[in-house]
Formats: structure tokens, sequence, C-alpha cells
């Protein structure tokens, strides 16, 4: 949880001025976002590669995995274990917009 508001939350904050995305929710060591579909992808990329990031403790480096979901509520239709390609991840969120 620790380093979601250290890493995360900032991130996210950068992130949001510059596309269009809202916090929708933080909560414990997840953060649930709405995002216009073209700015998705960039926004999770960019979230993924600053909590992931190999961290030092007690001498030993360590990164932590992220998963991504994605969906139209809270209960997301797809997940990835590791960041998907570009390509992936857009054929995933175009099958959740409308017709």
């Amino acid at each position: 949880a620790d380093l979601m508001n250290q890493w995360g939350l900032r991130t996210f904050h950068a992130l949001a001025q510059r596309y269009r995305v809202n916090l929708n929710a933080h909560v414990h060591d997840s953060l649930f976002f709405s995002s216009h579909p073209d700015d998705a992808y960039e926004v999770i990329t960019q979230l993924v590669t600053a909590l992931e990031r190999p961290r030092v403790y007690w001498g030993v480096e360590l990164a932590m995995p992220c998963e991504i979901k994605i969906g139209v509520s809270w209960k997301s239709s797809h997940e990835w274990k590791r960041l998907p390609s570009r390509d992936a991840f857009h054929v995933v969120a175009r099958g959740l917009l409308p017709a």
C-alpha cells in the first residue's frame, strides 16, 4: 500500500494533468480509474512502469508485479498478469465499447 501511495498516486496525479483520466477510487493496493479509450494504454503503461520499478530493501532488490484489469464496471471483464502489448490491449478495450 505504501508503494501505491508513493509511486502510484504521484504518477497518477501527473498523468491526470496530461490525459483524459479520472480517479474513481484508491483502495489499499488498487487504483480504479476511468479513462478515454485513446489514453488508457499510455496511462496504464506509465503507472505499471512506476509501480514495478525495482527497489532495494535491506540490500535486496525487489520488484512488485502489477496486474491490469479493464471493464465497464467495478467488476472487470478482462485481466492480464503482465502488461499486454498495445495491440492486445486495444483489441479487448474496443470490445468493451458500445457498438
